[in-house]
């Protein structure tokens, strides 16, 4: 891989990938090297994502074959899961085995394994402004802004691996996806063996946690873009209440996508492939979005490697699983997000919070 700074950078490529994040970096990796490659980022690389940085199953089985260096991971590194419903005064203790990682090394090392990729170029610190189509529709051109510079490229295929805020997305779909905010700071020499997933309507809708690291106890939550600060100081006043913590220190930040209908699905349309997050491919629930990006990032790349004439058609067959997978999570995310339908919930034995 070739890192280059704006100035120096090729005006044309035959795929784009916007994002490094996990969508991005699996995307540029297995796309074949017959085809030249750029990969951008807005951020610095090494970045920082504020994320609770947890593999869950289908990320340990999709990266089984790869050898994840024990330097990712956080102590402990092996979770289970403890549900607390602030609400109706209900608890849950679930066996999951989630693996407990460092967000910013476990990206730095997808990352790592472009490094012997030799049709990559990577630039950081750029971000694409817009983009639209060539007279005859068989190329892209890009709108690149990098340190108050500007330049445009072409490339045949335009990939978004951008997280929650989708410039690309936004662009082609109207439908835009429920946003909120995912607020979160570091307890300092607090233990726990546990995830503890927090649910109480005076907070937010969606969800709150507490996740052990190996220098503390992360506690956050994700929180209305409406009234964050007001939304996050209630949770943490709760939680010095109830569990005698005192959350203070630095605030990490990051939006967080939220898919609540089948419409908040956007694989993109022709040549334009949209991953991970930006897609709508998260959970409904518990906003897990690493193993969606990582599979749809190879599918994306399987798309292109194979139906190269024609790569949506093959992108969206590869991605009907998921996207089943999320349907059937939207159910899930209306009962857990209100106190009334969590009531009837635990009224029916067979049903919990899981």
């Amino acid at each position: 891989m070739l890192s280059v700074d704006f100035d120096d950078l090729d005006l044309g490529f035959d795929v784009v990938i916007v994002g490094a994040g996990p969508a991005g970096c699996i995307a540029a990796r297995e796309i074949s090297e017959d085809f030249k490659v750029l990969l951008l980022d807005e951020s610095s690389w090494p970045r920082m994502k504020a994320c609770g940085g947890i593999l869950v199953e289908a990320t340990i089985e999709f990266l089984q074959d790869f050898k994840i260096p024990e330097s990712v991971f956080e102590e402990p590194k092996i979770l289970d899961l403890h549900y607390v419903d602030f609400n109706n005064n209900k608890e849950n203790f679930e066996k999951k085995d989630f693996l407990n990682i460092n967000r910013q090394k476990f990206d730095n090392w997808l990352f790592s394994l472009l490094n012997d990729k030799n049709n990559i170029t990577f630039i950081e610190r750029t971000k694409l402004i817009d983009f639209y189509f060539t007279r005859d529709r068989k190329h892209i051109v890009l709108v690149l802004k990098n340190n108050g510079k500007v330049r445009t490229i072409i490339s045949k295929y335009l990939l978004s691996a951008e997280g929650s805020f989708s410039t690309i997305r936004n662009k082609m779909s109207i439908h835009k996806m429920p946003y909120y905010l995912g607020m979160q700071q570091l307890v300092p020499n607090l233990k726990s063996g546990t995830i503890t997933f927090i649910f109480d309507d005076e907070i937010t809708d969606f969800y709150s946690w507490m996740i052990p690291k190996k220098d503390g106890l992360l506690v956050g939550s994700a929180v209305s873009i409406y009234n964050p600060r007001e939304s996050f100081n209630l949770f943490k006043q709760k939680i010095r209440d109830k569990y005698n913590i005192e959350v203070n220190g630095k605030i990490s930040s990051a939006l967080i996508s939220r898919p609540l209908s089948v419409r908040d699905f956007f694989l993109g349309d022709g040549n334009i492939l949209i991953l991970g997050e930006a897609a709508g491919l998260i959970t409904p629930s518990a906003g897990e979005g690493i193993s969606f990006a990582l599979k749809s990032g190879s599918f994306a790349a399987q798309a292109i490697n194979k139906s190269s004439n024609s790569p949506m058609l093959l992108y969206k067959k590869l991605c009907k699983p998921l996207i089943e997978r999320l349907t059937a999570k939207l159910k899930k995310a209306r009962r857990i997000s209100k106190a009334n339908t969590r009531a009837k919930a635990y009224a029916n034995s067979h049903a919990n919070l899981k």
